[in-house]
């Protein structure tokens, strides 16, 4: 698969911190990150290069729940990560992570949520409180930068 070039990394951008840019999303959704919630899962998270990742949970474009539901970050250098939602965090309110436990608290280019239909296809949105799309240019960028990878590409 190829690897992302800067003009599209640009698009994606510029990185923001949590809670830095608005988020059309999530508007009413407290502005800081809360305790436990800047802890960088790093052991957990998931670089994805390419599709063919054959140890992830599938869900069906019927069945989207959040058992199946993965949290994904594209970071400042342009990689992308993701994270079963359902990882614990025990000193989180929440009880389980979020996308600032993705960076441990700091900057990326855009967040979001999604669940693999198969290991080439996936379903994704652009909700993150923290890192989430602003505009319709980076929502497209963001579709560009999976299919890049290779995936099929459904909005939620």
């Amino acid at each position: 698969m190829s690897e992302p070039t800067r003009s599209l990394l640009d698009r994606l951008g510029p990185a923001v911190l949590p809670f830095e840019r608005y988020n059309k999303n999530n508007p009413n959704i407290p502005k800081t990150v809360a305790v436990g919630e800047d802890i960088l899962f790093k052991a957990e998270l998931i670089p994805v290069h390419s599709p063919g990742l054959t140890s992830v949970f599938t869900a069906t474009l019927d069945n989207l729940s959040k058992e199946t539901r993965y949290l994904w970050i594209i970071d400042t250098e342009g990689t992308l990560y993701i994270i079963i939602e359902s990882t614990p965090n025990p000193i989180a309110e929440r009880k389980c992570v979020c996308h600032s436990n993705m960076t441990g608290g700091g900057a990326a280019l855009q967040g979001g949520e999604l669940w693999f239909l198969n290991p080439d296809s996936i379903v994704l949105n652009f909700r993150s409180g923290r890192y989430g799309a602003e505009t319709i240019e980076h929502e497209d960028a963001v579709i560009e930068y999976w299919e890049l990878r290779g995936f099929k590409v459904e909005l939620e």
